[in-house]
């Protein structure tokens, strides 16, 4: 029961606006190091990989 209850809280969740699905991740940080992790992995989100070589931002 527990499984099916789980499944369909997820399921659920896919309806949710992105937002609060990003703030609840946030939230869910255990530190300040984890946060920054995970606000960049947000911000990197939908980027692609090479607009920073495009960009300029690696070192050469």
């Amino acid at each position: 029961m527990f499984t099916f209850y789980y499944l369909s809280q997820s399921f659920l969740d896919l309806f949710r606006p992105q937002r609060d699905r990003d703030e609840c991740y946030l939230a869910q940080a255990s530190d300040l190091c984890d946060l920054e992790r995970r606000i960049r992995a947000v911000d990197d989100r939908g980027r692609d990989p090479a607009s920073g070589i495009t960009f300029g931002l690696y070192a050469r």
